[in-house]
């Protein structure tokens, strides 16, 4: 999925940085100035695509950043201050590369990379890497990204393989405001297999995504399986009625619940809000604000292309 490379190449471009790195040199780059001489190289040796500023600690074993920037044509579009990164580099003798930590205070995610790693590079190491802990204090997602700006705070694990696979665990919760989001899967290149659990409040995520402002506290699950091409989808999702002013006692008698169903079929450019990701709008006519639930199973295309689906929905 490219939405994953483009996270993940620099971690792999550092560590192989890193890895290729004389042992003459690296009592060298354990002191001060050998550590600016390192930011320069990579600065230089990337076109200024990674940044590094205030290297310090034990490299290659244990090291810090003050920060980190990643950018593109277009200018900076990742900023990574405090990071920390512990590396057992014992454990490529077994095959594979474990990272035992890796920490940020802040994290700030401005857009998209413009122009990320061709298709089909996978991490670009040549073993599969182990990362036991990944954390974040302070992750801030701007309107380019999500559609409206937001911070949380995440916490995760993965394995990623020399290809395309990737599969681990990510859990968020939002600072800003109240809002759980988790999710455990597997990509492998080729199939999907993952769960997505969410908690949010009104106005979340998924209210602004829908264009439904006024839909209350929303809790759901998603369970995506299959090929990349035809993903199945199957999706339940619980909302509350959004809190409302209260309101003049009259007679008027309480009214019926309300059902609307439809069927639609929409395409959505390349860059959408969820990069690989297309959430299908339904051409049913919008309902009054509301509890609602929702329960339907469709099939998840890759973004770029089309899929027919059909949902139904009672609110009341």
């Amino acid at each position: 999925m490219r939405w994953s490379r483009e996270l993940v190449w620099p971690l792999a471009a550092l560590l192989s940085a890193t890895l290729s790195i004389p042992l003459g040199l690296l009592f060298t780059l354990n002191t001060p100035p050998g550590q600016r001489w390192l930011e320069r190289v990579v600065a230089t040796g990337t076109q200024e695509a990674i940044r590094l500023t205030g290297l310090s600690g034990r490299i290659p074993m244990s090291f810090q950043v003050e920060r980190l920037e990643l950018a593109d044509a277009r200018g900076i579009w990742l900023t990574i201050e405090d990071l920390t990164l512990d590396i057992a580099w014992s454990t490529l003798a077994a095959g594979r590369l474990r990272i035992d930590r890796v920490e940020a205070r802040r994290v700030a995610l401005h857009r998209w990379q413009e122009a990320p790693p061709a298709e089909g590079g996978g991490t670009g190491f040549p073993v599969p890497l182990e990362l036991y802990r990944l954390a974040i204090e302070e992750l801030n997602l701007a309107p380019p990204v999500t559609g409206l700006a937001a911070r949380f705070a995440l916490e995760g694990q993965a394995r990623m393989g020399p290809g395309d696979e990737i599969q681990g665990q990510l859990r968020l919760t939002r600072q800003d405001k109240d809002g759980r989001y988790g999710l455990n899967g597997r990509y492998t290149g080729h199939d999907v297999d993952a769960r997505l659990n969410i908690a949010e409040p009104a106005g979340g995520f998924l209210a602004h995504w829908a264009g439904l402002p006024d839909l209350g506290a929303l809790t759901g699950e998603a369970h995506f399986n299959g090929p990349q091409q035809a993903v199945d989808t199957r999706i339940t999702l619980t909302a509350r009625p959004a809190p409302r002013p209260p309101e003049p006692e009259t007679s008027a008698r309480p009214r019926p619940p309300t059902t609307a169903s439809g069927t639609g079929r929409r395409t959505v450019p390349a860059r959408s809000a969820a990069p690989g990701i297309v959430i299908p709008h339904s051409s049913a006519p919008a309902l009054p604000a509301g509890a609602l639930r929702l329960d339907g199973q469709g099939r998840l295309d890759v973004v770029g292309e089309s899929g027919d689906y059909r949902l139904d929905l009672v609110a009341s």
